[in-house]
């Protein structure tokens, strides 16, 4: 753990070295050779500026086309034409609708647009007020904005306060930010943040399987033959990589992180899929858009907690879990898997979590830093809770995403079946762990079996993992597993902790050894 703490000197620190190395000024310049190293200033500098020689276009993104076959329309514009990259998006538009094309002689790489700037909410801020019995919609009144929201959080009790800033007003949100901050009564100010579910690139491949019925009791039966849950293998199992990669599979015999509480802060979660009856316990939105079964939600419940043994697809990592549902994303289109959530939705369902004392919570999505979300994180951890946060989708060139780039997350990348990085995934000294992420059988709305990739499943495997660990050993506090499962990873890519891979690949049963006595149950190599 010394190694790993003197690597990491902050989320950013990498992302500097090789912007530095790739500054026109820099006589070390023409040695800069790598696709991540000559493309960096184009997809995160915040001026927008290129490196000599190089050309960025937005392009528009691809119409959904299983969405429009379903019958729904797509959530971006069909009428958005590809323009040079000048470093801001088009006025309003949704980041999602558009993707950074950087073209080169030898090379082209693709950025999603949310990885390049900050999004916000057009006009609101949200701020952190005590909770001192004053009237905020006065206060409010007498600052020039309207209050729109007001929530008093259970786990600190200071209030959120939503507000809107009037259309005509003449004073900038970064201005008013600055003004109210400088307020001894605001505890914290910004502008109201978006996050995304950090989705699967590429095309989601779903799985049609015949699901084998169990068989009927007959007359020859005895009554408590009848009355026992069949066992019916799962169809897909033998596809199901994870478990045996990360040495989960190990534990099945004794452990499924029974009873174990989990939240899951994402879209909403289809509770009527055959993998998902009976695991998730509560229900609540925070989105504003009412409780939903969505497929990001579901698809990372059910690899933590999809059944086993029950004839349907693959089994998740930890079937005994009880998830807590807590909705702060919402798709964008139908049945999609991109979502979109605001650091007041997060605020929210983070604090309800902490409230509840859950020790174990799924954040399988990103963002810019957010001091308001930034402060629940930190008393999560303080409560001995554990924040399992993806480390992004972006690409080598992408900047941090948070919560996974705050220290108190454990940040996690995502691998194959091969233990090599997945393509997309961001790198970075923030990134702590590896898991299995990379073309995962998991579960979508309406019985659906796609199979899925990116840093989001692997979060969710990694949270598996954590509950069999917290079954193994209940007295554990959830937040010490994560440097647990650090010391006991599984060295990939250069030698000791490096920004791809994190300390390596979690070994499970490696870890559970650390915690109890397991006898031969974790014999043989990973």
């Amino acid at each position: 753990m010394v190694l790993i703490s003197q690597w990491r000197r902050g989320p950013h620190s990498q992302w500097q070295q090789l912007q530095a190395q790739c500054d026109a000024g820099n006589p070390l310049a023409p040695q800069c050779l790598n696709g991540s190293c000559q493309s960096i200033q184009s997809n995160i500098n915040l001026t927008g500026s290129l490196p000599e020689g190089g050309q960025g276009w937005l392009t528009p993104r691809a119409p959904d086309l299983g969405v429009i076959l379903a019958g729904h329309p797509d959530s971006c514009p069909i009428n958005q034409e590809a323009r040079p990259w000048d470093g801001s998006l088009p006025e309003g538009s949704d980041p999602a609708c558009w993707t950074l094309q950087l073209a080169r002689p030898c090379q082209s790489e693709q950025t999603p647009a949310e990885y390049l700037k900050p999004h916000w909410r057009s006009n609101q801020l949200v701020l952190l007020l005590p909770n001192d019995g004053s009237k905020v919609s006065d206060w409010a009144r007498a600052q020039g904005l309207q209050l729109l929201e007001e929530t008093k959080l259970k786990s600190t009790g200071d209030r959120l306060v939503r507000l809107l800033r009037p259309a005509n007003s003449s004073t900038s949100l970064d201005a008013l930010v600055e003004r109210l901050g400088g307020i001894q009564t605001v505890l914290g100010v910004q502008k109201d943040l978006a996050y995304f579910t950090l989705d699967s690139h590429g095309s989601t491949h779903s799985l049609a399987v015949d699901t084998p019925l169990p068989p009927a009791s007959g007359a020859s039966a005895s009554l408590a033959e009848s009355a026992l849950p069949q066992a019916i293998p799962d169809p897909l199992e033998p596809f199901n990589y994870g478990p045996a990669l990360s040495t989960a599979k190990r534990l099945i015999s004794l452990y499924s992180g029974e009873q174990v509480q989990l939240a899951v802060i994402d879209t909403g979660i289809d509770t009527q899929h055959p993998e998902l009856v009976g695991v998730v316990v509560e229900q609540l939105d925070f989105s504003g858009h009412g409780y939903s079964a969505d497929a990001h939600g579901t698809a990372v419940a059910a690899i933590i907690a999809g059944a086993r043994d029950n004839g349907v697809g693959a089994s998740g990592v930890a079937p005994g879990v009880k998830i807590h549902s807590f909705k702060a994303c919402h798709p964008r289109e139908f049945d999609g898997l991109a979502a979109q959530c605001w650091s007041s939705s997060l605020v929210k369902a983070l604090d309800e979590a902490i409230s509840r004392n859950i020790p174990l919570i799924n954040m399988s999505l990103g963002g810019p830093p957010s001091p308001l979300l930034e402060r629940l994180i930190k008393e999560a951890a303080k409560r001995g809770m554990l924040v399992l946060a993806a480390a992004g989708n972006g690409g080598p060139n992408a900047r941090p995403v948070y919560p996974a780039a705050w220290p108190e997350s454990l940040a996690v990348t995502a691998v194959d079946a091969d233990r090599q990085l997945y393509t997309h995934a961001n790198r970075g000294d923030y990134i702590r762990v590896a898991a299995p992420g990379v073309d995962v059988i998991t579960a979508g709305p309406h019985n659906g079996q796609p199979i899925l990739s990116g840093t989001s499943m692997a979060t969710a495997h990694a949270s598996g993992v954590a509950a069999l660990l917290l079954q193994v050993n209940p007295q554990a506090r959830a937040i010490d597993l994560a440097e647990l499962l650090e010391r006991h990873s599984h060295d990939l890519g250069v030698q000791g902790p490096d920004p791809e891979y994190g300390a390596g690949l979690m070994d499970a049963c490696d870890t559970a050894q650390a915690l109890a006595d397991l006898g031969n149950l974790c014999g043989g190599s990973l």
